[in-house]
């Protein structure tokens, strides 16, 4: 599997996979490695506020500063943003999203993470449960089509 994602993907790992494995793949880039039909544009990684940082000390030659106008009305986070070999590459701590009921941590949703191995290197996945679950909590326009291929496909 050649994909400059997937290139990407192995060199995160081997950078911060030392360090912690405390960590688990969100949004496109996890579709992909499970065998979705999506066409991942960026790598978003999950984790708690301290792996965050530890992160964000590890990847400091790749950091990218972020839209200084990122609104924080349906996302927060520790957040961090990169650039590694031309993928963008986004990490969440303690990510969380405002819903009706007020703000849910995405950590907290994933109930049955999965791994996919990919040259050796092993990488959390939420289960297709949690994916629902996620993308439910999303609820953003761009979100319906992964709902809807997550649902029946």
């Amino acid at each position: 599997m050649t994909h400059p994602i997937i290139n990407t993907l192995i060199k995160v790992h081997q950078l911060i996979t030392p360090i912690t494995n405390n960590w688990i793949l969100i949004g496109s880039s996890s579709l992909f490695l499970q065998g979705y039909p999506v066409k991942p544009n960026d790598i978003d990684i999950l984790c708690p506020a301290a792996e965050a940082q530890q992160i964000e000390h590890l990847l400091k030659a790749y950091r990218f500063q972020p839209d200084a106008n990122i609104s924080r009305d349906k996302f927060r986070s520790v957040f961090s943003k990169y650039v590694i070999d031309g993928v963008k590459v986004e990490v969440m701590g303690d990510l969380e999203v405002n819903t009706p009921s007020g703000w849910i941590k995405i950590w907290e949703q994933i109930k049955t993470p999965e791994y996919v191995v990919v040259d050796e290197h092993a990488f959390k996945v939420p289960s297709r449960a949690d994916q629902l679950t996620i993308y439910n909590f999303f609820c953003r326009e761009k979100d319906k089509a992964i709902l809807q291929m997550l649902k029946f496909g």
